[in-house]
């Protein structure tokens, strides 16, 4: 009796609509996770990807994007595969190896790919920006202590229970300023 059947119907609208696009995003990454492991290459999924299996439903947790994180060497390696699978730059013109390397020295990721998904990948080789921190506190432990996890029937490298709660506080803070992060406080409340 609180709402008007109108707006009820927008929120079941929405809500299918979050699990629509979670679902290709699941569907994203495990087909990510299977073609970085065929050339050696192990990642760890970040921010959403590991705490959607947290939550009760899939629409509970809206993913806009996939963050990946590889050690610097890896982190080229994966990109130049993704380009050799169709995936295109989202907002930079494309960029040579030499290009990329001097770009990245610069960022926390790489430039963003989308495939044929349309879902943003994003490529981090840090977890913290180099105005923060010259040498990324994090990357290394988060890379050393990943845990693996399963992900709809498909294992999968995520941080650990303690590094995804910093990472979580430092996207939140520093990366973002506390801009339009309010979903930062749920994903701790989950984790």
């Amino acid at each position: 009796n609180l709402f008007h059947k109108d707006h009820l119907n927008d929120i079941v609208v929405q809500f299918r609509r979050l699990q629509i696009q979670n679902l290709e995003v699941i569907k994203e990454v495990i087909f990510l996770k299977k073609l970085f492991v065929k050339e050696n290459l192990y990642p760890v999924f970040l921010k959403g990807v590991p705490l959607i299996n947290d939550y009760k439903d899939l629409s509970l947790r809206p993913m806009v994007d996939i963050d990946i994180l590889f050690d610097s060497t890896d982190s080229l390696r994966a990109f130049e595969l993704l380009k050799k699978n169709n995936y295109k730059e989202l907002r930079y013109k494309s960029q040579n190896i030499q290009k990329l390397k001097k770009f990245s020295k610069n960022v926390h990721h790489l430039p963003e790919l989308v495939g044929m998904s349309k879902i943003s990948i994003e490529i981090h080789h840090r977890l913290t920006k180099r105005i923060h921190f010259k040498d990324c506190p994090l990357t290394k432990k988060v890379l050393q202590n990943k845990k693996t996890i399963d992900f709809y029937g498909e294992n999968i490298n995520v941080p650990s229970t303690e590094d995804r709660m910093v990472h979580q506080l430092i996207h939140c803070s520093l990366n973002s300023n506390f801009k339009k992060q309010l979903r930062v406080f749920s994903d701790i409340y989950q984790i």
